[in-house]
């Protein structure tokens, strides 16, 4: 017997093979360029466009605070876009004051995907200077199948 489309579904998991430059005070978009695995071939850097079906997404950003932060008021949001719009905020984490110390965010969110929507994932800061996020597996895009059945 054939498996429904359902449950074959997609999945991946990618992390960034270099740093993103992010300007502080806008979102910025993360390429995760080096993929461990894509089971449909649904992941095109920086985008997934799974089938249709329920999927849980997360990802994690990681950055080093910079050294001249002069308060406690400035943080770090990691952002699920869906089609283009923010769909979802993560974590906010503060940033830590008079430090160069490593800061995370990070967004888990269960979604229902029509086999058309795309996601990406943005990022925000607002240090007051221009940060570049970690590279390799401290940051991370990955989604995959729910075995929840396919509804419209």
């Amino acid at each position: 017997a054939v498996a429904p489309s359902w449950v074959l579904g997609s999945g991946f998991y990618a992390s960034a093979s270099s740093g993103t430059s992010c300007a502080s005070g806008s979102e910025t978009r993360i390429a995760f360029a080096t993929e461990a695995y894509d089971i449909n071939g649904d992941y095109a850097t920086p985008t997934w466009t799974p089938a249709k079906g329920h999927y849980l997404i997360h990802s994690m950003i990681s950055l080093q605070t910079p050294a001249a932060l002069s308060s406690y008021s400035k943080s770090l949001i990691t952002i699920l876009y869906k089609n283009g719009a923010k769909v979802y905020e993560g974590d906010q984490t503060m940033m830590r004051y008079n430090s160069t110390s490593t800061v995370s965010s990070s967004i888990t969110a269960s979604v229902y995907s029509s086999g058309s929507d795309y996601w990406e994932i943005y990022v925000y800061q607002n240090s007051g200077s221009t940060i570049t996020t970690d590279a390799g597996n401290t940051d991370r895009f990955l989604g995959t199948a729910l075995p929840i059945g396919d509804s419209t």
